[in-house]
């Protein structure tokens, strides 16, 4: 009977145990979703009182600041068209400047370099002790965010470069594979959207140029 009465007591003591962990548990998943709901409460504010600014520093372009902010949100990458002096590239600027992450700003002319979007191989650590390393900590492909301009003047080694790392996050240096951090590139040329084709059909860059036409998701025209 003594034995009976101190199994019950020991189940009795695990039971409650196990039912207080349970609760703790609860209360803990609870807890954190709170603070994920603050969050998120915390950047739609951040956003709106952002977009509120935007719209007065720059009327007349909801739409392009739609875009924008719509590509950030799904870290998608957007393709702006449209002749000099929109404000294509420091509306964009004003919109990434205030994230979190590591910004690229690049020009693009025919002398780019493939290492500004991928890197290099450190050819001095190499012939010092034959390791073979990479530095990528200055190019595209490291940043969180990007502000591409006229990618139309990029020549065809680079412009197939900025493709990998704009499409499937990741480049080749060398012969390794470096997975990118890009999250969302505004990407420009002062090219209309006819130019823009006829550009890359009357070239060696075509179906590279229209992969990139076809494959970024927001496309968006800015007229003057």
């Amino acid at each position: 009977m003594k034995i009976s009465l101190s199994l019950s007591k020991q189940k009795l003591i695990i039971f409650i145990l196990t039912l207080n962990l349970i609760l703790m548990f609860f209360i803990s998943v609870a807890s954190l979703a709170k603070d994920e709901n603050k969050e998120l409460l915390k950047a739609e504010d951040g956003l709106k009182s952002l977009s509120q600014k935007l719209r007065e520093d720059y009327s007349e372009m909801d739409g392009y600041l739609d875009t924008l902010l719509l590509a950030v949100l799904t870290e998608q990458h957007v393709l702006s068209l449209g002749g000099p002096g929109g404000s294509k590239t420091k509306t964009a600027k004003d919109v990434l400047d205030v994230l979190k992450g590591k910004l690229f700003n690049l020009q693009f002319s025919p002398n780019t370099k493939q290492e500004k979007i991928v890197g290099s191989i450190k050819g001095k650590e190499f012939l010092e002790s034959g390791k073979l390393d990479y530095e990528t900590s200055q190019s595209l492909l490291t940043h969180d965010y990007a502000i591409l301009d006229e990618i139309d003047k990029a020549n065809t080694e680079v412009l197939a470069s900025a493709l990998s790392v704009l499409l499937e996050r990741k480049g080749m240096v060398g012969d390794k594979e470096i997975k990118g951090n890009l999250k969302t590139a505004l990407i420009t040329s002062n090219m209309t959207l006819h130019e823009f084709l006829e550009k890359f059909r009357n070239t060696n860059d075509g179906s590279t140029g229209m992969a990139l036409l076809d494959r970024i998701l927001f496309k968006v025209l800015v007229v003057n």
